[in-house]
């Protein structure tokens, strides 16, 4: 059953978007071909957004045109595929973790160093992804 923008607008906004999150976490499941780091990590991405986001930033064209993005990268190895798997493996790697965060040989822990280090090592792919999703008209995160 594929999701179209009608389904989801004739919806109330919250069934609209518990539909949208199952929808997105089955096509992003089936995409990573349920692998099990890149499943948390999906999981998590999914958490963060949906409940961070505010309920006016979901757009229904957006979300439709993401789950058709994860369906092509599901088919094969594509383009869309790799982006993906690197997507998701950047935020593998931008989680928390208590062993990487105790360490303070490299990075001074009270100046906030590590924080800025950190997202100035990370601002270009973000503003990769940004430029991705307008051009595209979806909302990969």
């Amino acid at each position: 059953m594929s999701l179209t923008v009608a389904a989801l607008e004739a919806q109330p906004r919250n069934q609209a978007l518990a539909l949208a999150y199952r929808h997105l976490y089955k096509a992003g499941l089936q995409t990573i071909r349920y692998s099990s780091p890149g499943r948390h990590v999906l999981r998590f991405i999914l958490q963060k957004s949906f409940r961070r986001g505010e309920p006016h930033e979901f757009e229904p064209q957006r979300i439709v045109n993401t789950l058709e993005f994860l369906r092509l990268a599901s088919n094969s190895t594509s383009t869309e595929h790799k982006i993906v798997k690197t997507l998701l493996h950047v935020r593998y790697w931008q989680q928390p973790r208590t062993m990487y965060n105790r360490d303070t040989r490299l990075f001074d822990s009270k100046t906030g160093a590590r924080a800025q280090m950190m997202s100035a090592a990370y601002r270009p792919f973000e503003m990769t992804l940004k430029m991705l999703n307008e051009s595209l008209g979806t909302c990969l995160r």
